[in-house]
């Protein structure tokens, strides 16, 4: 099994000794974020400083805006602390969804008996279940809920298959494929998106969970110890709670009141910083205005993008390491016990 945490510790131990920030110069996505509304910016101090230079009467004290600087430096503290604290309560939550269903995996690979080929091919699928379930939360929270990759085509059991199958009226596959295996290669992933869910509010990760729940109610009495039987049981229902938390963490938006107010208060201020900086030369004015706009834009930018962690750019959370590292892990503890 290959950590995740490899690619982290292989970046930290290479940085320099002597300049260890500069791995973080390459991170150009919030500069490319907030690139045109720098370029405005700079352009309209440009266009005041060349106005005021004819006009002089429109002169700001520079104090009235160190003052307003203050406050404004704390709404965007919280702003930030606010987003941060949902990207670190989604990391929480995703690690428990990680170690219940490890947890989940062994329990029933080691403590539940298989008596016939049959009841094996269960208990192999109920495990199964318990590594797609990851993958199907992640692709939900993405926005893919139609999203089927080649992974989870190895692990969906074949009554979910039939399930897809059923509910995706062909837009480009005919109602008699039955073959999902056949649309989606080896090692890719591959968006279904001809394939659509008509089980109304019902998802992939709640009939993955009845899936096990039901694969636990059908055992018997002499296959499992009570104890484990509730761990699992339990542990099922942390899943389905995880998975809840979060939807809360991704739909819980910050106030619109705020967030416009906040944005409004930014904008004043660079509208009159130009004003403040009247009797500087254009380049001196530009420069002041793009370092004040990118250090108040980055830093909004910074937080739109961290409040919601379930996504798949660079500065989300790596979800797909998580869930393959739960393959991996089911991956070789089946070929280990053969």
């Amino acid at each position: 099994m290959k950590g995740y945490n490899q690619e982290y510790l292989s970046l930290k131990r290479t940085s320099s000794r002597i300049f260890p920030e500069r791995k973080y110069f390459g991170v150009k996505r919030i500069f490319k974020t907030i690139f045109l509304r720098l370029l405005i910016s700079v352009g309209y101090a440009v266009m005041i400083g060349y106005i005021t230079h004819f006009y002089t009467d429109f002169i700001l004290p520079i104090n009235t805006l160190s003052y307003i600087s203050i406050v404004m430096g704390m709404l965007i503290a919280f702003r930030t602390n606010t987003a941060y604290d949902r990207y670190y309560e989604g990391r929480k939550v995703w690690g428990s969804v990680e170690e219940i269903s490890i947890n989940v995996i062994r329990s029933i690979h080691c403590s539940i008996k298989a008596s016939s080929s049959k009841e094996e091919t269960n208990k192999i699928q109920a495990i199964k279940n318990v590594v797609v379930l990851p993958y199907a939360m992640m692709y939900y929270l993405m926005g893919k809920p139609e999203y089927v990759s080649s992974r989870m085509l190895l692990l969906l059991s074949p009554s979910m298959k039939s399930a897809i199958h059923a509910n995706s009226i062909a837009r480009g596959y005919g109602s008699t494929d039955t073959d999902l295996d056949s649309v989606v290669k080896d090692n890719q992933d591959s968006v279904l998106s001809n394939r659509t869910f008509n089980y109304g509010d019902l998802n992939m990760p709640l009939r993955i969970t009845y899936e096990l729940i039901e694969y636990l109610e059908q055992l018997e009495s002499d296959v499992v110890k009570p104890q484990v039987y509730i761990q699992i049981y339990n542990s099922v229902n942390s899943l389905s709670n995880a998975f809840n938390s979060c939807l809360r963490i991704q739909t819980t938006p910050l106030p619109v009141s705020y967030s416009s107010h906040l944005y409004q208060t930014i904008n004043l201020y660079l509208l009159f910083l130009p004003f403040s900086l009247v009797g500087f030369n254009l380049f001196i004015m530009g420069a002041v205005q793009l370092l004040v706009s990118f250090i108040f834009m980055g830093t909004l930018a910074i937080g739109e993008e961290i409040e919601d962690p379930f996504g798949d750019d660079d500065n989300d959370l790596p979800l797909i390491k998580f869930c393959n590292n739960l393959y991996e892990e089911m991956t070789f503890m089946l070929n280990h016990n053969k």
